[in-house]
């Protein structure tokens, strides 16, 4: 390791260790998943019609349940620390998938700062909120570079662990079936399916109700903002219809489509009820305008996925999958900034194309629009009061919209010479 690389891993390590003595101090969800892990460690009930109730599937308590031996302090600072590491490994995942993208020199330096700065605002809500989300997108992630490796039953386990802890990594099983990768697809089916009873087989000892049930009829089937009877949304607190940390594009269509009140922070630091809808549709009518959006989100997807790759095939799956990966955080019924942080390789993306041979000013701007849409939500730099109302805007939704956009533009551009035909890795 030369001096230089030394001393910014120092100060990176020192960084983490000043930011996580703040985080420590702050209440997370981490002691929410720590307590319903000793809840099922214990037979008692995890997923109960409360506020703050956890809605990740029961795979999700295999990751937590090794934390839930240890006290409390000691498992949130491992919390920490595990999540650190992830955040390094997911870093080095994506540059690995950009390999074709790579710039020279300087350059280089710049386009990987420039998509860190950009997913920013998601990595410190996720240190800070002690969320899940570098796990899922680590997964999802590692288990592309696997795919295009040629490593199906490893990329197979990896996608298949991603959708049991959060199910919107399902999209790309759809993905890889419309690319005829039907082996692929099948092995993260039966991956899924393994890994979602996996819990009740462990740690369901002798509890009335399997896990799994538990979560299907207390979550699953209550869980997108058209249902009064989300867990969340019971006690009037995060997930309650329309709420400002949702940011699927369902959510921000209720705010902005029909008479949904949400609460911010006042001026005066006194939360208040104000509504940001431009017109008062029913919530029916607003449900079938947002499938219908996403129908036709999905349609260029689609579309590029049952063309044949260019002569970079490896280059074509990472930007397609980086659409699905911001179709994934659009159409998911709920989304907050945490769950973002999968959007590393797709601004690194857009980033490329705006410094690289071709200087492409319009991916630059789309990348500027979205970086900036985001950015409206930083507490920090335009008051509580403005950030929460610019996320009952859906800032963070438009700026996905952007970013789509321009992974959109990218793929349609590069490949407008390719014939329809199937598809292979090479």
């Amino acid at each position: 390791m030369s001096r230089r690389r030394a001393l910014v891993f120092v100060l990176l390590f020192l960084l983490f260790v000043a930011y996580g003595a703040k985080v420590h101090r702050k209440a997370g969800d981490f002691r929410n998943f720590h307590h319903r892990a000793r809840c099922a460690l214990a037979g008692e009930a995890v997923y109960v019609d409360e506020p703050y109730a956890i809605t990740y599937p029961p795979f999700f308590l295999l990751f937590v349940a090794p934390y839930a031996a240890l006290p409390f302090g000691a498992a949130k600072a491992a919390w920490y620390a595990t999540n650190v590491l992830l955040f390094l490994l997911l870093f080095r995942v994506s540059r690995g998938l950009l390999r074709e993208e790579a710039l020279a020199g300087p350059r280089r330096n710049l386009l990987w700062f420039l998509a860190l700065l950009a997913v920013s605002r998601f990595l410190l809500s996720h240190f800070e909120n002690e969320q899940f989300d570098f796990t899922v997108a680590l997964s999802v992630l590692g288990g592309l570079a696997l795919a295009r490796a040629g490593r199906d039953l490893p990329a197979a386990l990896a996608i298949g662990a991603g959708a049991a802890a959060k199910l919107t990594p399902l999209l790309f099983v759809v993905y890889l079936f419309a690319k005829r990768k039907a082996r692929l697809a099948l092995l993260a089916i039966v991956v899924f399916a393994v890994l979602l009873v996996l819990p009740d087989l462990l740690i369901g000892g002798s509890r009335e109700r399997p896990l799994l049930a538990e979560w299907y009829e207390l979550v699953l089937v209550r869980v997108t903002p058209w249902s009064g009877g989300s867990p969340w949304a019971a006690g009037g607190k995060i997930w309650a219809p329309g709420g400002i940390l949702n940011q699927s594009l369902s959510a921000t269509m209720l705010r902005f489509l029909s008479e949904t009140g949400v609460r911010i922070k006042g001026a005066s630091g006194i939360p208040e009820s104000v509504s940001v809808n431009f017109l008062s549709l029913p919530p029916e009518t607003v449900k079938r305008a947002s499938y219908a959006l996403a129908a036709l989100l999905l349609l260029p997807l689609l579309f590029l996925a049952l063309r044949r790759w260019s002569e970079t095939p490896g280059r074509d799956l990472v930007r397609e999958t980086a659409l699905v990966t911001t179709l994934m955080l659009l159409l998911s019924p709920q989304t907050s900034k945490p769950h973002l942080v999968i959007l590393l390789p797709a601004y690194a993306l857009l980033a490329a194309d705006a410094l690289g041979p071709r200087k492409d000013r319009v991916s630059a701007v789309l990348f500027l629009l979205s970086f900036a849409a985001a950015t409206l939500t930083v507490d920090g730099l335009v008051g509580r009061h403005f950030g929460d109302l610019f996320q009952a805007l859906g800032a963070v939704t438009i700026g996905v919209l952007f970013l789509y956009a321009g992974l959109l533009r990218l793929s349609l551009r590069d490949r407008a010479g390719a014939l329809p035909g199937p598809a292979a890795l090479g």
